[in-house]
């Protein structure tokens, strides 16, 4: 579904058109697209072996791929923070401003982006489940602009860390060495 060889760009183009045609097929792909960048971004930066990280790291102890925050959360825990020293939720809360992401309502929408991020993933399986069959427009729009700016902000990290998650593949052979404060 998605391609390494594309730019960010002409990705962000593809998931607005989605998204213009059927909001909530936009959010269910907008959400694949975040999934989609943090593990590259976990595999451009992680401390371990590609292959490793893909073959252990990725999957739980009964050969499932991890597909939840929480998941995410720890794998990111596991191999890009000790090398960079930002946790998944901190990163997003420190990089992404929650009330200049559009239709951002105060009176009605209370918490941090990591929360935010939870209740899309929340709404994108009650739509994948058929516990839902539409999204008000308004929520549609800023949890799909909310899931835009996150992929953004990893995007950036990974290029601010000398790495990019777009044009091609990403393999490490060896591990990388932790930093050690003298």
């Amino acid at each position: 579904m998605f391609d390494y060889k594309e730019t960010r760009a002409d990705r962000v183009a593809n998931l607005n058109q989605l998204f213009e045609n059927d909001e909530g097929v936009g959010i269910l792909i907008a959400c694949a697209d975040f999934e989609w960048t943090v593990n590259r971004v976990v595999l451009a930066l992680g401390t371990s072996p590609t292959k490793f990280i893909r073959e252990n790291r990725m999957k739980d102890s009964k050969g499932h791929y991890v597909c939840s925050l929480d998941g995410y959360k720890h794998l990111w825990k596991v191999e890009v923070e000790p090398l960079h020293h930002d946790l998944l939720p901190d990163l997003l809360e420190k990089c992404v401003n929650i009330k200049k992401i559009p239709d951002y309502d105060a009176t009605r929408s209370v918490g941090n982006v990591w929360e935010f991020l939870n209740r899309a993933f929340e709404i994108r399986a009650e739509l994948i489940h058929g516990h839902r069959n539409s999204v008000k427009p308004s929520t549609a729009n800023f949890m799909f602009n909310l899931l835009l700016a996150c992929s953004g902000v990893l995007c950036d990290y990974a290029e601010e860390n000398n790495r990019s998650i777009y044009g091609k593949r990403i393999v490490r052979l060896k591990p990388r060495e932790l930093k050690t404060e003298v």
